[in-house]
C-alpha cells in the first residue's frame, strides 16, 4: 500500500471535485475532505486491496456526505456555492456569463434526479471511475452501473430540455 501522503497527493483534489458537485459548498466540501482522509487514515488497516484505493476513498467521501446530509436535514445543502465559479477571465465577461448560466443549468439538472442517477453520473464523469469500481462502490454490479448511467444521461437530456422549455428552471 502507498504511503498515505501519496493517497492524499494523488486523489484529494478528484475527491474534492466530487464533494463539491454533491454539496454545491467549497467550504463544506474542503470540511468533508478532511473528514473523508481522517476516516479513511483511522480505517487503512481495514483496506484489504480487493478494490481499488480510488473506489475506497470514494465510497468513504459518500459516506461521509450522506453522514452530514442526514445530521443535517433541515439545511438546505444543494445549493449553488461561489466557490464552484472562481477562476475568472475579465477578457470575455460575455462568454464567462454564458458558461457560468449553462454550468449552473447541468449542475441543477444533476440535482434534479433520483439519487442512484446523480451518484453514478457523478462518479462517472467527476470522478472517472470505471462502471465496475462505480458497481463496487454502490453495492451493485458493473452492468447495473453501465445501465443506471445511460438511463441518467437520458433522464438528464430530458430535465436540460424541460428546463430550456419552461424557460430556465423548475
Amino acid at each position: 500500500m502507498k504511503d498515505f501522503d501519496e493517497i492524499y497527493r494523488l486523489y484529494s483534489k478528484s475527491i474534492y471535485r466530487y464533494l463539491l458537485y454533491l454539496t454545491g459548498d467549497h467550504h463544506l466540501s474542503e470540511d468533508l475532505l478532511q473528514e473523508t482522509f481522517y476516516n479513511a487514515f483511522k480505517a487503512i488497516h481495514k483496506f484489504e486491496e480487493r478494490s481499488k484505493v480510488s473506489t475506497w476513498l470514494y465510497t468513504i467521501a459518500r459516506n461521509t456526505f450522506l453522514k452530514y446530509r442526514n445530521k443535517n436535514k433541515k439545511r438546505e445543502i444543494l445549493q449553488f456555492g461561489d466557490g464552484m465559479f472562481e477562476k475568472i477571465d475579465l477578457e470575455m465577461p460575455d462568454v464567462i456569463v454564458e458558461r457560468r448560466d449553462g454550468m449552473k443549468a447541468v449542475i441543477s439538472a444533476i440535482r434534479r434526479l433520483e439519487e442512484n442517477y446523480r451518484q453514478v453520473i457523478l462518479l462517472r464523469s467527476i470522478g472517472e471511475l470505471s462502471f465496475r469500481d462505480i458497481g463496487e462502490m454502490l453495492e451493485k454490479n458493473e452492468n447495473w452501473a453501465r445501465i443506471t448511467f445511460y438511463r441518467a444521461k437520458l433522464k438528464l437530456k430530458k430535465e436540460m430540455d424541460d428546463s430550456a422549455k419552461s424557460g430556465g428552471g423548475k
